[in-house]
């Protein structure tokens, strides 16, 4: 077992808490309970290889992911996918969907319970959704943050960790598959929601943990809105937010005593791997040891698209992704450094936003992007207009409504049945 680094990581209304970087699973047994947080798993299409997760490798090591949860007393990891196929929605983006038969790979690799709340959960429709949870129940693995209606969508997961009862709450942005009152889908990310929830998660338990599936993909860096969300959620009760969605490691700081992890990255995403940054296939596995104070121990991990599992880094990035986190984490407490790097992100995808936005075709996505504005569609003088609609809360939430309803009825105008 080596020696740990210590990160030095910022810290806002209060003192930071102690942050170690581990290069392997073998962290020494832990002073107070511990709860192991993962990052993304979407398996892809290929079926389970029993020996790459649960059986020693050539050289007799453990497999990592077994290594870390034997560390833990409780874990849980965001299944980014169905288990099951069902009768896919009308979307943007991929629809993933995995075999029934990982849910028994996770439960055996140590993995107590899954997050379902983000923007793939329901990319098989409540069919999907209905297979998921069947086949995690076989398997005697937990979920929290989907359900049949908004409000099992919402109920918390109350994890017993030796004498302490944490409960862990679990929401998205609104993207896709997001529950209603009488239809199934996975908890939103509504504050208001939120501070009810988490006062009464504590009224049943001694801590509070918040899952938000929520940033920008590919983008490290927390929108600004994002970490003043994430800084509510402490403000509200949660001893700690970990956020997941944008496949990318990101920073972490401390807020009011509180660790904000605002991006765990992908534990093992394979779909389209191959064409994807080196970022991709990173992830962090956060371990929460809860004492009289919070402790926090990171463990990198790399996932390979061509043979399934994790594993450690090599020891040359170990020193490099420590620093990189750190470099993260002192710019996200930074306002002016934060927002230029938010400024940076959004123009570099001007054309795509605005495209959406304006309906632009292909040939007038790339006319916007040298310079000729697509005033045949939204003259200029208009822009204040659509800025008021998008920027109003009243006019935004009807738009949001118009768009919803146009959006069900289908590419010929007619609704589904």
């Amino acid at each position: 077992m080596t020696e740990p680094l210590r990160l030095t990581l910022p810290s806002t209304d209060g003192a930071a808490g102690e942050t170690y970087l581990w290069s392997d699973g073998e962290l020494p047994p832990g002073a107070g309970p511990r709860l192991l947080m993962t990052g993304d798993f979407c398996p892809g299409t290929d079926l389970p290889d029993d020996a790459a997760w649960l059986r020693p490798g050539p050289g007799a090591e453990e497999p990592l992911l077994l290594s870390l949860t034997r560390s833990a007393d409780f874990t849980v990891t965001n299944l980014e996918c169905p288990l099951g196929r069902g009768e896919a929605p009308r979307k943007s983006g991929p629809r993933l969907c995995a075999a029934p038969d990982w849910a028994r790979v996770l439960g055996a690799s140590g993995i107590d319970a899954v997050c379902l709340a983000n923007n793939h959960a329901m990319d098989q429709g409540e069919e999907g959704l209905l297979s998921t949870l069947s086949a995690l129940a076989g398997a005697g693995v937990l979920h929290v943050g989907a359900g049949r209606d908004l409000e099992t969508a919402r109920r918390p997961l109350v994890a017993p960790l030796r004498d302490r009862r944490v409960a862990i709450l679990a929401c998205a942005e609104h993207e896709f598959g997001v529950a209603r009152p009488d239809a199934a889908g996975v908890a939103p990310l509504t504050p208001e929601a939120a501070l009810k929830a988490i006062r009464a998660a504590h009224e049943a338990a001694d801590a509070v943990v918040v899952i938000v599936h929520g940033g920008n993909e590919a983008y490290p860096l927390p929108r600004p809105g994002l970490r003043e969300t994430c800084r509510f959620l402490v403000d509200c009760g949660a001893d700690a937010v970990v956020c997941s969605h944008s496949h990318t490691i990101g920073p972490i700081e401390w807020y009011a005593g509180a660790p904000i992890v605002y991006g765990l990255g992908n534990l093992y995403f394979p779909w389209r791997a191959k064409a994807q940054p080196r970022a991709w296939h990173d992830s962090l596995c956060v371990l929460l040891e809860f004492g009289e104070r919070i402790r926090l121990h990171v463990v990198p991990a790399r996932f390979d698209e061509e043979r399934q599992g994790i594993r450690s880094l090599p020891e040359e990035d170990h020193l490099r992704l420590a620093r990189h986190v750190e470099s993260l984490s002192a710019q996200v407490v930074n306002d002016v450094a934060l927002a230029e790097g938010w400024n940076g992100f959004v123009l570099a995808h001007r054309r795509d936003y605005l495209g959406m936005l304006l309906g632009l075709s292909r040939a007038e996505r790339l006319a916007l992007r040298v310079g000729v504005w697509p005033w045949w569609r939204m003259p200029r003088d208009r822009l204040p207009e659509l800025l008021n609609v998008v920027r109003c809360e009243s006019h935004r939430e009807a738009l949001l409504h118009l768009l919803e309803d146009e959006s069900a009825k289908g590419p010929r105008g007619r609704r589904s049945k």
